[in-house]
């Protein structure tokens, strides 16, 4: 029977990119905008534009669906009173031309 150990590496690898990011946060932070963490920061951002723009290509659709779902009877009722209201508008229209 086979025992099953986990690696350390997967761990040490856990505990260095969150160091990492720490470090980064508090250089960040303390740099006040400007140098090279703003260069880095700058580039960073421009790498992942095209990423971002294509998960939200991806992402709304789906989003707008659930939230369509969960929303049905507020926009049907919403629907019938904008057409109420525009069928009033036509008449108060059709009265000011006669």
């Amino acid at each position: 029977m086979a025992v099953y150990r986990r690696s350390t590496r997967h761990r040490f690898l856990l505990v260095l990119l969150v160091l990492t990011s720490i470090t980064v946060i508090t250089v960040d932070v303390r740099g006040g905008g400007s140098g090279v963490m703003e260069s880095f920061r700058r580039a960073a951002r421009d790498a992942f534009a095209p990423v971002q723009s294509a998960a939200d290509e991806v992402i709304n659709p789906v989003g707008d669906f659930f939230g369509g779902l969960f929303r049905y009877g507020h926009l049907k009722s919403e629907n019938a009173r904008l057409r109420h209201q525009l069928a009033d508008a036509k008449a108060q229209l059709c009265r000011d031309c006669v």
